[in-house]
């Protein structure tokens, strides 16, 4: 039997505080961040006349010095082996795994990071047909994720009013992200 089949109830529907209250499992839209997939860089490519200050930028695919260069800007601020890169986005359903934990009573450390950073963990949903409603997958492999064979997959069956589709998919658990 497929876990999908096994769980009765598998969506639950929200109450009307939903926003202010969320949940484990929440399932919500954000912006996704496609940031492994992009090895490009926005880089300096004109200054001012003290070096110090980028007039113009362009995007550079695969620098073999990425992130070693250390040359400081000011203005924008790029210090030393940082570089801007370069990352698609886009708006898609994600599940909530860890909601924004409630704050730690300290006071930040200068010349520490921040201590409460409002974080949610986040993971992905990925659907398993397209716009023309046809499969991209092979319906044996759609079936062996729904039988939990991959540890990385977890199928989610199609709920129109959860999910804005009509269409089944599945979470990628070797993706996870964070959002504010």
């Amino acid at each position: 039997m497929r876990l999908d089949e096994f769980i009765e109830g598998f969506y639950q529907k929200l109450g009307t505080d939903f926003r202010a209250n969320v949940r484990a499992g929440q399932i919500c839209n954000a912006p996704f961040l496609y940031s492994y997939e992009n090895a490009e860089v926005w880089r300096p490519s004109k200054f001012d006349g003290s070096q110090t200050q980028a007039t113009d930028f362009s995007i550079v695919a695969r620098p073999g010095d990425a992130y070693q260069r250390s040359a400081t800007i000011h203005s924008p601020r790029l210090e030393s082996y940082e570089e801007f890169p370069v990352v698609r986005a886009k708006h898609r359903p994600v599940v909530l795994l860890v909601p924004d934990p409630p704050e730690v009573g300290i006071r930040d450390f200068r010349g520490g990071g921040r201590i409460n950073r409002h974080l949610c963990l986040c993971a992905p949903c990925y659907g398993v047909v397209d716009a023309m409603d046809k499969s991209k997958y092979p319906q044996n492999f759609i079936d062996r994720v729904r039988l939990l064979e991959f540890p990385q997959f977890m199928f989610y069956p199609m709920h129109r009013a959860c999910l804005r589709t009509a269409s089944s998919g599945w979470i990628r658990s070797s993706i996870y992200f964070t959002m504010s």
